[in-house]
């Protein structure tokens, strides 16, 4: 959501500024990159702290910092910020497969293929989103014309990943009738 109405947002935000251009449509895709890797493997830090393993993953996160750097001062002279951005998207493609990796079989005690199937469906929806993106106009001129065309977007893409969620882990299905079936019970 965040990917698609960012760039409507800053041309209102920063219209009649003119000290460098403001409206890069590759600054969004990267920002919400590191944001979807950022949440993706929000699961996993969990499962760590939770079962008492930071000790033993620390070590990765202090290579993550160290990519993070190199790859940025690499990239930094030729690409300014978005090579900042690569520089964190890359080191944290390292984090989340170390994190997938070491969950799924020191804690999980499972094969991780299930976890990279379900990583790889979302992935797939975000790049079917990102093409509709890119055929949608949102003619904004508001912060409230921002919002209104937000709302539908957003249930819709809500929608597309619960869809995505139910096809990775049906299971998904099954605890929800459950649930629901239990609240039920609660009500009589």
């Amino acid at each position: 959501i965040l990917n698609f109405f960012i760039l409507p947002f800053l041309k209102i935000y920063t219209e009649g500024i003119t000290d460098i251009e403001y409206i890069n449509a590759l600054f969004p895709a990267l920002f919400v990159a590191i944001n979807l890797l950022s949440a993706g493997r929000y699961p996993s830090d969990a499962l760590i702290h939770i079962a008492g393993h930071f000790k033993l993953t620390q070590g990765s996160a202090v290579t993550e910092s160290v990519i993070n750097l190199f790859v940025s001062f690499l990239l930094v002279q030729r690409y300014g910020i978005a090579g900042v951005l690569l520089g964190t998207i890359v080191s944290s493609l390292y984090r989340t497969n170390y994190l997938i990796l070491y969950v799924n079989r020191h804690i999980l005690n499972r094969n991780p293929l299930s976890t990279y199937l379900c990583w790889g469906v979302n992935f797939i929806v975000y790049l079917v989103i990102l093409e509709i993106n890119n055929h949608l106009v949102v003619r904004a001129d508001s912060y409230l014309q921002i919002i209104g065309a937000c709302i539908p977007y957003s249930a819709a893409v809500l929608v597309i990943y619960c869809c995505a969620a139910l096809i990775c882990n049906p299971g998904i299905l099954r605890l929800l009738k459950e649930m629901i079936a239990h609240y039920r019970s609660k009500k009589i």
